[in-house]
């Protein structure tokens, strides 16, 4: 059990290879299956791992909220808004979501004056980074202490 979707899919996999590796090894006389389910709406589903996308599941989720869905989440949309920012800044820029802020080249792509000023002296960016976690993970790539990820 896993609250980390990364967790999960990295479970997926070893799942598969032990199935896979357990099968070579009898022959394929004996077989060993498993299954991914998630908790949703208090109920235990099978989990569609290979049509999730993490990155579209918070996006949905910040929609839902800002068209007046899931006022429950009101607790919960601030961390989620920071994640979607930090993953495509990550991803589209190599920067986190602090950088992007002040980064004139990125800016220029705006185009209006004012949004760039807006967004230059916005500061989101000093509240949302201070419970990073994406970023982090992405640089932890090259980073040798991957062991506690």
């Amino acid at each position: 059990m896993t609250h980390d979707i990364q967790c999960l899919y990295d479970l997926q996999k070893i799942g598969e290879e032990v199935c896979i590796e357990y099968k070579r090894e009898s022959n394929g006389q004996k077989k060993v299956t498993y299954a991914c389910c998630e908790l949703k709406n208090k109920e235990i589903i099978p989990f569609s791992y290979t049509k999730r996308n993490e990155y579209s599941e918070i996006l949905k989720a910040v929609y839902d909220y800002a068209c007046g869905k899931n006022a429950n989440d009101t607790l919960i949309v601030g961390n989620l808004m920071r994640r979607v920012m930090e993953a495509f800044s990550t991803f589209v820029y190599k920067k986190g979501i602090a950088e992007i802020s002040y980064d004139d080249t990125i800016l220029q792509q705006i185009g209006d004056k004012d949004y760039i000023d807006y967004f230059k002296n916005l500061m989101y960016k000093l509240v949302l980074n201070g419970d990073s976690h994406m970023l982090e993970r992405t640089n932890s790539l090259d980073d040798m202490d991957y062991l506690n990820f």
